[in-house]
């Protein structure tokens, strides 16, 4: 029987019971991710036809979200949130446009590596640890090997209808935060004016590929002409060396 208090391990349990859904958002698959990266979000959305609503997967993982719930008020009793992102495998490189203020990160599971890297370079380590962040700024899940899922508990913006009285009454009783109908004041938008520069540090201080750092701006042959681009200035430096030693 489990105790009153939650645990890491009681979430890892959960997600291991479940199966999570194929996550089809293009901005956020890794081409290079050894598994297909698996993810939905409970709890509070925004449906742009009718407002705030709940999340389809909430009613068909309740168990989870209660737990991740319950985790989440032990360990930052002041911080609400009205969603949570639910992901089995890694990131590239984006940013959460519709987040308002900043985020918590917990990931779980038997992985080695898989912090956050957060632009301008901070390595955040959620490894069984609620830890915050800014989905704000670009972001990318850093090379790992074996399993990880994470859990972001965040707030959506916006300004929409709603929710009904059920939705509230029923996500009240998980323990998500009920939203604001106004737009949250202090939101500022999301830095995609950073996602070059990011990029850019990802691959001279990290060597990461563009093929890893994904397609952020949805344009898959240019993700692949800057790797062929990064190949060709190997071999001319390595045919350079060869040269030299003889």
């Amino acid at each position: 029987m489990r105790s009153s208090v939650v645990t890491h391990a009681d979430i890892l349990e959960e997600l291991r019971n479940i199966k999570l859904p194929a996550d089809k958002r293009i901005g956020v698959n890794n081409t290079q991710a050894k598994a297909e990266k698996k993810g939905c979000v409970i709890g509070y959305i925004i449906d742009y036809l009718g407002g705030w609503t709940i999340a389809r997967f909430t009613r068909r993982f309740p168990c989870l979200a209660l737990l991740a719930c319950e985790y989440a008020r032990q360990e930052f009793p002041s911080f609400n949130f009205t969603s949570i992102m639910v992901n089995m495998g890694g990131c590239c490189l984006h940013v959460d446009s519709k987040n308002c203020g900043n985020s918590l990160l917990l990931s779980v599971g038997d992985h080695v590596g898989g912090q956050l890297w957060q632009y301008p370079g901070q390595v955040l380590d959620a490894h069984n640890t609620l830890t915050s962040c800014d989905g704000r700024l670009p972001h990318i899940t850093l090379p790992f090997e074996g399993e990880r899922y994470s859990l972001v508990f965040f707030n959506l913006k916006g300004d929409r209808a709603g929710p009904s009285r059920e939705a509230s009454t029923y996500l009240s009783h998980l323990g998500f935060w009920h939203p604001s109908h106004r737009k949250p004041q202090e939101s500022s938008p999301a830095r995609k004016d950073l996602m070059d520069s990011a990029a850019k540090l990802l691959r001279s201080e990290w060597g990461l590929s563009m093929k890893y750092i994904g397609n952020y701006k949805n344009n898959p042959k240019k993700c692949h002409n800057m790797d062929k681009t990064e190949d060709i200035r190997r071999r001319i430096k390595l045919s350079r060396r060869k040269t030299r030693s003889m």
